[in-house]
């Protein structure tokens, strides 16, 4: 809790995956990829609760292992084509089914294992500091969307609508949406909530925001761990 207000981290885990098969589960550094952001959230001071929202047995099994609650995942809920949003909600329903309202609810995707508890909770205070409805975790980007193009045929096109006439050391730092947190009060949320479209930014190093999609992102993080370079 921080400032009076209740916060539930909910880990979306669904037993499904393409890219790497069975990805919440794969070994990272001998553990589940998913124990890292469990021992993550369980290191923050200011959640709440914990909970894993998944249809995967072999996920459940291990979330209650670690000690964090889970919320069984209706299968229409766990397709390819499902969105983050739509578990959100079924998850904070089932609480609300039992008498427990949050008035926050922070996203920790498993795909995030670099993410710290100091990531976490930093987050919540300057969210909740500054009274903000929403909130994504950023990151900075080498280039600048000036210099973006689309490319048809051997022809270029801009990406946005105006001129690249500048000096690169003159172009406004440009973030992407990294995935590693999403804070939003759950007064006002619907399945209609667009998640990255949050309207202000948390700004994480790149390096804590490595995302896990590809057999060559697991190596990489492999490494990372293996050789305490995770500062």
């Amino acid at each position: 809790m921080y400032q009076g207000k209740k916060i539930i981290g909910i880990i979306p885990a669904r037993a499904g995956s393409k890219g790497i098969l069975n990805k919440n589960m794969v070994l990272l550094n001998g553990q589940p990829l998913i124990y890292w952001t469990i021992k993550s959230a369980k290191e923050s001071e200011l959640l709440d609760e914990i909970v894993v929202s998944t249809d995967g047995a072999e996920i459940k099994a291990f979330s209650q292992e670690q000690g964090v609650s889970v919320v069984d995942r209706p299968p229409e809920l766990a397709l390819d084509t499902s969105k983050t949003i739509e578990c959100i909600m079924h998850t904070l329903s089932v609480y609300e089914q039992k008498g427990q309202h949050f008035d926050y609810m922070m996203i920790l995707q498993p795909t995030s294992p670099l993410r710290r508890a100091m990531h976490i909770d930093g987050m919540i205070q300057w969210q909740i500091d500054h009274n903000y409805n929403d909130g994504v975790s950023v990151s900075p980007i080498p280039y600048n969307p000036t210099l973006i193009r689309y490319k048809r045929g051997d022809s270029l096109a801009n990406v946005l609508n105006h001129t690249s006439t500048v000096r690169r050391q003159d172009m406004t730092q440009a973030y992407y949406v990294n995935g590693c947190l999403y804070l939003f009060k759950t007064d006002g949320l619907t399945l209609q909530t667009s998640l990255n479209d949050a309207r202000h930014g948390y700004e994480i190093d790149n390096y804590f925001a490595l995302d896990i999609n590809t057999p060559a992102d697991l190596q990489s993080c492999e490494i990372l761990l293996s050789t305490n370079q995770t500062k």
